[in-house]
């Protein structure tokens, strides 16, 4: 004879057979739930790759290019200023040597002058 204690209800099996369905149902809605989370996620990150990273990928290659393009500028900036050394270092010559023929010439200038009078 089984005795039962007054006041405890009886677990049958269709009971059970009801709390485990109710527990696989729980579980499904909470795989369900994050599934559908995840799924949010996803198309999410893949929004954001259309929008930021192809975009940044694209300014990264023209900072890269503008990179290259100021190195070669900078290249060209000292050939530059190699050249407009050398021309101030002729300008200074050619007036010396401007300056030379002037006070050079001055007696011939002054000899003509006394011929031509």
């Amino acid at each position: 004879m089984v005795q039962v204690a007054v006041g405890m209800p009886v677990l049958t099996g269709f009971i059970l057979l009801l709390l485990v369905i109710g527990f696989f149902v729980a579980i499904g809605a909470a795989v369900a739930l994050v599934s559908r989370a995840g799924w949010g996620l996803l198309v999410s990150l893949q929004r954001s790759e259309k929008t930021v990273l192809t975009p940044a990928v694209e300014l990264m290659e023209r900072t890269e290019k503008t990179a290259e393009r100021a190195d070669e500028l900078a290249v060209k900036a000292q050939d530059l200023d190699g050249s407009l050394a050398r021309l101030r270092k002729n300008v200074a010559a050619l007036t010396v040597l401007t300056e030379t023929l002037q006070k050079a010439s001055q007696p011939w200038l002054s000899v003509r002058r006394y011929l031509r009078k």
